[in-house]
């Protein structure tokens, strides 16, 4: 049965995701203006806003994909079958809005809950499988590649993504209320989970997309790297120079490629589909501004407000590394999928009024602002 949504979805689907994009690019010019300002908290929470609006649009182009299956599905149900399903479909997606919630403290305050956004995405993976909405022939909203579309497998959008908000829930997972005593603690758990996602991502009979798992153990790789080594317990391998570590992380995340037989062909149809899109470089280079702009203008009281914090650190590192694999791999589309969910967190909690830590990051954002104002005058 041909359904009009779906050939909708399939002719809108690059303004679908630009509006997103757009979303996205005024959360960072926002979230860069308000902490560039060391008073008042109507700028901060306004970006904050954006932040979880653009999270928000993630997720209802996750469900517009479940939705459009569930269409296809009981499209010739009897009316009592029909109105059964539909009703199951509302519980579901109420249990969605459940998940989404609990992403947040209960006053809206506290810094993003980042290990149960990288749960919940996984859980929302593992049902779009299971339901159909992840594994459309289309993939519309997801794909990066249109000529991919025939294949069953994680869509690119969605697979970049899903690493993303697990390089952030690890960073979460491994973050240490008392630094001095001790820099990061669950380094194990977190390195098991990351290597799931990396088996789930790369094994053709589950997720079945190479690039995306390369680009994920790219980040994961330097994140690790980088959490091991503040470890007293570190193992030798790790303890090499930064230049054999690069080399080593390098290899191991080409291991995807090497095993999905990865097609040089379809890598080049990609990028040049990317190349054919000036709006996902401008968004891109939005992005690269506004966080770039942030970090140079900004550089003093933002490396006095994370010297205590290794875990955000260590993802600020992954989340570049990974960006730009998933630049060459992908193309600026690919980039903006894999560093959403990592600035998110970053910037989330930078903008929060308070941190859940002993000590209180926003105030030391506030004073070394204003001592910085007072030495540039």
């Amino acid at each position: 049965m041909e359904i009009p949504a779906l050939l909708w979805i399939e002719k809108y689907r690059l303004g679908v995701q630009y509006g997103w994009f757009a979303l996205l690019g005024a959360a960072l010019l926002l979230s860069a203006g308000a902490l560039s300002r060391s008073r008042g908290t109507m700028p901060r929470a306004v970006a904050r806003g954006f932040w979880v609006a653009a999270m928000a649009g993630f997720v209802v182009m996750w469900g517009a994909g479940t939705a459009l299956e569930m269409m296809r599905r009981v499209a010739d149900l009897p009316a009592r079958e029909l109105v059964i399903a539909l009703a199951a479909f509302s519980v579901f997606l109420t249990a969605v809005l459940a998940l989404m919630r609990a992403w947040f403290g209960p006053t809206g305050n506290e810094p993003l809950r980042s290990d149960r956004v990288a749960l919940s995405l996984l859980i929302l993976t593992l049902t779009g499988w299971w339901i159909g909405g992840l594994a459309l022939e289309w993939n519309a909203l997801w794909n990066l590649a249109p000529q991919e579309m025939g294949r069953h497998r994680a869509p690119d959008g969605w697979a970049l993504a899903l690493g993303g908000a697990t390089l952030g829930g690890a960073a979460h997972l491994v973050q240490s209320r008392d630094e001095d005593r001790i820099r990061v603690k669950n380094p194990r758990a977190a390195t098991w989970w990351i290597l799931g996602l990396a088996l789930i991502l790369s094994l053709p009979w589950v997720g079945a997309n190479g690039p995306a798992a390369s680009v994920f153990l790219t980040g994961a790789g330097f994140f690790l790297a980088k959490i091991w080594r503040a470890r007293r317990d570190c193992p030798l391998f790790l303890r090499v120079n930064w230049g054999t570590r690069a080399v080593m992380i390098l290899l191991a995340a080409a291991l995807p490629l090497v095993a999905w037989r990865h097609d040089g062909a379809v890598w080049a149809v990609r990028v040049a589909r990317s190349g054919a899109s000036p709006f996902d470089y401008a968004m891109f280079s939005i992005g690269v501004v506004a966080v770039c702009g942030l970090f140079v203008t900004m550089r003093a009281p933002l490396r006095h407000t994370m010297a205590q914090q290794f875990s955000r650190r260590a993802l600020l590192s992954g989340a570049v590394a990974g960006s730009v694999a998933a630049l060459v791999l992908f193309g600026p589309a690919g980039a903006i999928f894999w560093a959403f969910w990592p600035l998110f967190a970053l910037f989330f909690d930078l903008l929060a009024p308070r941190e859940p830590l002993s000590d209180s990051s926003t105030v030391e954002f506030v004073v070394a602002s204003s001592g910085a104002d007072s030495v540039s005058a």
